[in-house]
């Protein structure tokens, strides 16, 4: 059994009931039976998250149960007022009686997604028994938020173990109207998430340094108006000066005893100053004047890195020379500088010829001994080894090589021959770089006459201008010097 209708009739309130028996139903009006709800309370708002609207509908004294129905409806602007279907109609008994009859409570709950579409919004609620409408107190607004703008951003570097300290302001992001329902306004980290700044203000929000990591400079920090209708957004870059952390001549300093500059006349080397987790560009100055370059490498963690690259020609006069680098953030002034030195390793080879010595006397014979030693000097590291002959001449006396601080040397002892007459003596060296080409050569000059000692006949009465000379001045060898290069 249930009421199907509700009307007036006179002073009577008369209702239609319908009984249903198996298939078969009938209908009868039934006069005094139906009461109209007593409207106890009703509101539509926007709930505290801004995503869903909410109804509630309270009604009391219904009767009977099955006469009671409730409908929302809305409209925007000036059109007409359209159902909502999402209304929820949840049921309690009171617990008083009276005239023998049980009166029954209602509650009508509306949930509803908030609408996109801007515009003023009005609600009504239709109940029934008695259908009659009543309008919710209030006019709703949708509106879309203004778009944000930045204020007091800091657009120069900012000196992050500085602004760090201090817990600096760096941007305050400021919407002059949050929109309808006012939406919310946050800073989002570069990845996209919200930063859980403490807001003073429901219209802006300030991006302090604490939530500013170092390796995030110049990457957008995103200032969002959070709104159904849309979100709203600006962003703000900050530029972080920080570092250096790493400065070293790596490559060259672990090196540097295998893999020296090996000097040979005009050929160039680099020398790379490495300088890692530092921004912006650092100043790099190093003494000496090398022509240099600079390089720059950004990685994915946002560390920046250089490279000072160097172009030496390096001279012999230059190894054991100390460069010293000093390294500069020019933004910021919290940081230290950084210096860094090293120690030019170069090979060279000796830079002079060979030089041979005899013990030169005023004149040699044949039997006599001829005693040469050739020195090279100088070159880093020395000569492997100094080779000292004379052609094809058998030397039974050849010393060895004998190694010095600054040179390397080797001796001959030769008996000297009339063979020896025309003889060629050559020295050469090698040397780890296999640039050492200079060589020194001597001839010897053998000419017949009295061995020293022999006792010469010069008591003739006339002695000639020849015999004289040969009296006085004995057989001798001439020493010739050639350097071949």
């Amino acid at each position: 059994m249930v009421v199907v209708k509700v009307e007036r009739d006179g002073t009577n309130i008369v209702g239609t009931w319908r009984f249903t028996v198996g298939s078969d139903s009938a209908e009868c009006r039934v006069n005094a039976v139906v009461y109209p709800p007593d409207v106890q309370f009703v509101s539509v708002v926007f709930d505290e998250y801004k995503k869903f609207i909410n109804g509630t509908l309270l009604v009391s004294k219904v009767y009977p149960e099955t006469a009671f129905k409730c409908e929302f409806y809305e409209k925007i602007q000036d059109r007409k007022y359209v159902e909502i279907s999402s209304a929820y109609v949840s049921v309690t008994q009171n617990v008083y009686t009276s005239n023998m009859r049980d009166y029954y409570s209602f509650r009508c709950v509306l949930s509803k997604l908030l609408p996109e579409e801007e515009g003023s919004y009005k609600y009504k609620v239709s109940v029934s028994p008695l259908t009659r409408e009543i309008e919710v107190n209030g006019t709703f607004q949708i509106r879309k938020p203004a778009k944000p703008t930045l204020q007091n951003c800091i657009s120069t570097f900012i000196d992050f173990q500085d602004a760090q300290k201090k817990d600096a302001d760096l941007c305050t992001c400021v919407v002059s109207d949050p929109g309808a329902p006012p939406g919310d306004v946050k800073f989002l980290s570069p990845d996209g998430k919200v930063l859980p700044i403490p807001q003073t203000s429901k219209n802006s929000s300030t991006l302090k340094a604490s939530f500013v990591p170092w390796n995030t400079t110049e990457q957008d920090y995103t200032c969002i108006v959070h709104h159904h209708t849309g979100d709203v957004t600006e962003t703000y870059q900050p530029k972080i000066a920080f570092g250096p952390r790493f400065v070293a001549f790596p490559d060259y300093a672990s090196h540097k005893e295998t893999t020296p500059f090996v000097y040979n006349r005009d050929q160039e080397y680099q020398l790379h100053l490495q300088v890692k987790g530092v921004n912006p560009i650092p100043i790099i100055t190093c003494d000496g004047k090398p022509s240099a370059t600079v390089e720059t490498k950004l990685e994915p963690s946002g560390m920046f890195n250089f490279q000072k690259i160097f172009t030496i020609i390096p001279k012999p006069e230059d190894n054991g020379r100390v460069i010293n680098c000093t390294v500069v953030n020019p933004s910021a002034s919290s940081v230290p500088k950084e210096v860094v030195s090293t120690k030019l390793y170069i090979q060279f080879a000796p830079q002079g010829p060979p030089e041979i010595d005899y013990n030169n006397k005023k004149a040699y014979y044949a039997g006599d001994k001829l005693i040469m030693t050739c020195t090279v000097n100088g070159g880093n590291p020395l000569v492997d080894r100094v080779n000292f002959g004379c052609g094809e001449r058998e030397i039974p006396n050849k010393g060895s090589n004998s190694r010095h601080p600054t040179s390397v040397s080797q001796t001959l002892t030769l008996e000297l021959t009339n063979e020896d007459h025309g003889l060629q003596c050559q020295c050469s060296a090698t040397h780890l770089t296999d640039t050492y080409s200079l060589t020194k050569t001597i001839v010897l000059d053998v000419k017949d006459g009295t061995p020293q000692g022999s006792v010469q006949s010069c008591s003739t009465t006339r002695p000639s201008i020849i015999l004289l000379i040969l009296c006085l001045f004995p057989k001798i060898i001439l020493v010739s010097d050639e350097i071949n290069v």
